[in-house]
């Protein structure tokens, strides 16, 4: 029995008998390892055997068995970038994506609502603001947030987490005022007299809300790490509900790593692979750790950087200006200072995973690996996160440098339409490339970067496969991928852009019993409907975590 070749000794001379097997059984069983099955055992956490329903019968015939019927097994979905600890620490503030929040008037009502709702003295802090949603494209001024929030600190976090709205009174905190010069890397809004309207962009935006990004202490207070513990384990529970076993938590320092660390002693019941943010690169030298310190469930994947803007917030780094307008979009570092980082990264032997959305962006992350390699130093297999817009010179250079790619997963059907107001049809062919990335045998992960785009992987491999905007409007047709192509991205390509691809995103002897069970068949259903089905089951490490 071929699927049988690399089983675990776990038993004497008449065949496996030990208490941890598990028989699980389906129509369908994709394995991602060969042939789909109809069966597979489970030995403890990890995978013994797949095959037929009767050879697996044959196999462990004492075992308790799970008969899912009709139902479709397929590994467990892995998200390569989103940000678990944000979704924890954004549950106290008030979520702006809501459909109902589509006019001016409903969201300033809701902000006034919520603020009224606040301690005396404390900060309204919002996010997932979709200006284009919201209020026709047209941002909130300072003005206006002041009208709906006079008495408190205000700050708007737009959805592509790149930019905010803040009054008055958060930007006094800040101790920016109409003097104020924006810090490298970064923007600050004025009115057409030159006074401040509010915007922060970058930098002082990460100033405001993001530990570990932040030039000193955030100036939002952030909540106490215990008290967050409860609010990320129920963003696990929701990761779990759609599938998800692990996720890689893409923006990580002392504070996101202590709280994961908190969360895995209360049960943390995913897996979690850390990326550190660069400027916590030279404290990890320092203690002669790199990435994969860790376990199989808490990890340390790399260190995160960045080059540009973002493509939902319309501030990438784009080689040619968005849509009627001049506006080539932003880099929020130098070519020196990225070489550097490369460099040090190398040189320590942990791999970066490098935010680069537009063209002249990704081109300057690819400059700096051609240089560092030129060296003669030993390259790992770095990332590019979001990796939004390519051209065949850049497939080229990255298929050489084998880097690999973490494109959007659902942004064609999530921000379909905006995208193509601000990109235009024919960019949208190069935008998401996940065809033209795979097809040059290019490495391509699966992830929402969550909360800027829906979390649930089933609508990514839905947008995956139909580039269809949630309107109808093809966005980018050409680079359409198949069902299983686009599974490939959330179990395989996930698992190898962290560097685990031989213990997970297959099921297939050795590897980690975690795997997701679906209502119907995904091979089967319409292409317009994949993001509607199911989850019925979600295991992890050979223990079923949730269930309907």
């Amino acid at each position: 029995m071929d699927q049988t070749a690399t089983m675990l000794d776990i038993g004497g001379p008449h065949g496996p008998s030990d208490a941890r097997l598990v028989l699980v059984t389906a129509a369908r069983i994709i394995t991602q390892s060969g042939p789909d099955a109809e069966a597979m055992v489970l030995f403890g956490d990890h995978v013994l055997a797949t095959g037929s329903a009767e050879e697996m019968s044959r196999l462990a015939p004492g075992a308790p068995r799970h008969d899912y019927g009709d139902a479709t097994v397929v590994p467990g979905f892995n998200d390569a970038h989103q940000h678990l600890t944000m979704m924890a620490a954004q549950t106290s503030g008030l979520d702006l994506s809501a459909p109902q929040l589509d006019s001016p008037d409903a969201l300033a009502a809701a902000i006034t609502r919520h603020a009224a709702s606040l301690p005396a003295g404390g900060w309204m802090v919002a996010t997932r603001y979709d200006h284009v949603r919201s209020s026709a494209g047209q941002r909130l001024t300072r003005a206006e947030l002041d009208a709906a929030v006079p008495d408190r600190p205000a700050i708007l976090v737009h959805i592509g987490a790149h930019w905010g709205v803040a009054n008055s009174r958060a930007l006094a905190a800040a101790g920016l005022d109409d003097g104020s010069v924006a810090p490298a890397g970064g923007e600050l809004g004025r009115d057409a007299a030159g006074r401040l309207d509010g915007f922060v962009s970058e930098q002082p935006l990460f100033d405001f809300v993001y530990p570990s990004l932040a030039a000193g202490e955030p100036i939002v207070p952030p909540t106490p790490v215990d008290e967050l513990v409860p609010a990320i384990l129920a963003s696990a529970e929701k990761m779990l509900a759609a599938g998800i076993t692990s996720v890689c938590d893409a923006m990580v320092g002392p504070r996101e790593l202590q709280l994961l660390q908190r969360a895995r002693d209360h049960g943390l019941p995913l897996r979690v692979n850390a990326l550190l943010t660069f400027p916590h690169l030279p404290a990890l030298t320092e203690l002669g750790l790199r990435d994969g310190f860790g376990d199989e469930w808490l990890r340390i994947g790399g260190i995160k950087a960045f080059v540009d803007g973002a493509v939902a917030g319309r501030s990438c780094a784009v080689a040619e200006p968005f849509e009627g307008t001049d506006d080539t979009g932003i880099l929020t570092t130098t070519a020196e200072q990225l070489q550097d980082l490369v460099g040090r990264a190398t040189a320590a032997g942990t791999r970066l995973a490098v935010h680069a959305n537009g063209e002249r962006a990704i081109e300057m992350v690819l400059d700096a690996l051609e240089q560092v390699a030129a060296t003669g130093a030993p390259m790992l297999r770095h990332r590019i996160e979001h990796c939004s817009i390519v051209t065949p010179s850049i497939v080229g250079r990255m298929k050489r440098l084998d880097v690999i790619a973490v494109p959007f997963g659902s942004y064609a059907y999530f921000h379909g339409d905006k995208l193509l107001q601000w990109y235009g049809v024919d960019r949208l062919e190069r935008m998401f490339a996940h065809r033209s990335l795979r097809d040059a045998g290019i490495t391509v992960a699966g992830s929402s970067d969550y909360p800027c785009g829906p979390w649930e992987p089933l609508l990514g491999l839905q947008s995956c496969v139909t580039r269809r905007s949630a309107t109808g409007r093809d966005v980018g047709p050409s680079q359409r991928l198949s069902v299983r192509e686009a599974l490939e991205l959330y179990t395989v390509g996930s698992a190898a852009s962290s560097g685990e691809d031989g213990v997970k995103g297959r099921l297939a002897p050795g590897f980690l019993a975690d795997f997701t069970v679906l209502d119907g068949d995904l091979m089967t259903v319409d292409p317009d409907r994949i993001g509607a089905v199911r989850v019925r089951e979600t295991w992890v490490g050979g223990v079923r975590r949730w269930a309907a």
